[in-house]
C-alpha cells in the first residue's frame, strides 16, 4: 500500500490544516483538530501559545520546521502566483494519480476513512483535478522530478446546511514508476464555506521523504489558520513517523502545546488516542481535564477495556 505523510490520515490535521492538512476532514486525529478549530472560530482573541511553534526535539524535524517557516513567508506573499495552473504541460493525467497529488491517497483510502461516519454525512468528492507544470510525462504520468498542482473540492452536509471544502496544493518531488521517491514538499490552501460565506482558511505546508512510495522518517506538516473574518486562527503543526508496515505515530501541537497523540494503522485510527487540553483563548481557563484517552479499533471508537488489553 501506498503510505503517505498527509493522505492516509487528516491535511492536514488541520494540516491539514494543518498539514498540516487536510483540514485538514479526516476521521480520528484530524476531525477531532478539526471541530476543535471550529469551536474557536467565534473567539475573540487567541492566546499566543496558540500562534507559537512547538520545540521539537528532532534535529531533523527543527531542520523541517525552519525549511517550512520560511516557506510560508514566501508563500503568503504571492498565493496565487503559486498556487497557479497557468502553464500546465499537456500531460492528461490518469484518476488514481490525480488523487495521488491532489490528495495524497487513493479514492479506496478515501472512501474508507469516512466509512464510519453516518450515511449521507461523509464530505462528497466533487472534484478531484491535477496538473504538471513541470516534468517529463511519459504516457500520463510523470517520471522523475515534477512540479504539479492539484485540486480537491468536497461538499459535506450537515441537516439543511452544506459545507464545501476547497484545497488546492502545490507538490513538488520526484516519481518512479508512480510512487514518490526521495523528498516531498507540499504547500496548499484549504478554505471551507456554506451559503453564509466562509467558516475559515488554512495555508498548510509540509516535507517528507520516501522511498518506493513508503514515508522514510519523521514527516511534518505546518498548518496556518484565519477565521472567517480574516484574523489568525490557531497554529497546528503534525509530526507522523513509521513505527512498523503499514502503521503510523501521529503527535500533533496546537501552537506551542501538545494537543493529541495517537496510531494510525491502514490510515486509521487503532488504539489509544490520548487528547491534551491547550488553550486557545487569552485569559480563559478550560474546565477540559489534561488529558483523556479514547480507544480505536480500525478508526472505531472501542470500549477501553480493548486498548488496555493491548489490542
Amino acid at each position: 500500500m501506498l503510505r503517505t505523510a498527509m493522505g492516509i490520515v487528516v491535511g492536514l490535521g488541520l494540516a491539514g490544516c494543518g498539514l498540516p492538512a487536510e483540514p485538514l476532514e479526516r476521521a480520528g486525529v484530524f476531525k477531532a483538530m478539526d471541530d476543535t478549530m471550529e469551536d474557536l472560530l467565534p473567539e475573540p482573541e487567541l492566546d499566543a501559545e496558540a500562534r507559537a511553534l512547538p520545540d521539537l526535539k528532532d534535529p531533523q524535524l527543527q531542520e523541517a520546521q525552519q525549511r517550512l517557516t520560511s516557506r510560508h513567508a514566501r508563500f503568503v506573499t504571492a498565493r496565487e502566483r503559486w498556487l497557479s495552473t497557468a502553464g500546465a504541460l499537456d500531460c492528461a493525467l490518469p484518476e488514481d494519480l490525480r488523487w495521488l497529488l491532489a490528495k495524497e491517497m487513493t479514492q479506496e483510502a478515501y472512501a474508507r476513512t469516512y466509512a464510519s461516519m453516518p450515511a449521507g454525512s461523509a464530505p462528497k468528492p466533487v472534484a478531484v483535478e491535477a496538473v504538471l507544470l513541470e516534468g517529463d510525462c511519459r504516457d500520463g504520468r510523470p517520471e522523475g522530478d515534477f512540479v504539479a498542482v492539484g485540486t480537491f473540492e468536497a461538499v459535506q452536509h450537515a441537516g439543511a446546511q452544506a459545507v464545501r471544502m476547497s484545497e488546492r496544493r502545490r507538490v513538488e518531488g520526484t516519481l518512479r514508476d508512480g510512487r514518490f521517491e526521495d523528498e516531498l514538499l507540499i504547500s496548499g490552501r484549504m478554505e471551507n464555506a456554506s451559503a453564509s460565506g466562509p467558516l475559515f482558511t488554512r495555508d498548510f505546508h509540509s516535507l517528507a521523504r520516501y522511498r518506493a512510495g513508503e514515508l522514510q522518517g519523521p514527516s511534518l506538516t505546518i498548518a496556518d489558520g484565519a477565521r472567517a473574518d480574516g484574523t489568525p486562527g490557531a497554529t497546528t503543526t503534525t509530526v507522523m513517523t513509521p513505527i512498523a508496515p503499514d502503521a503510523l505515530s501521529v503527535v500533533s501541537y496546537v501552537g506551542s502545546q501538545l494537543n493529541v497523540e495517537s496510531t494510525q494503522v491502514a490510515g486509521l485510527p487503532h488504539g489509544w488516542m490520548r487528547i491534551y487540553d491547550v488553550r486557545y483563548v487569552k485569559d480563559l481557563e478550560s474546565s477540559q481535564p489534561a488529558v483523556q484517552q479514547v480507544c480505536y479499533q480500525h478508526g472505531r471508537k472501542a470500549p477501553d477495556s480493548v486498548c488496555a488489553a493491548g489490542s
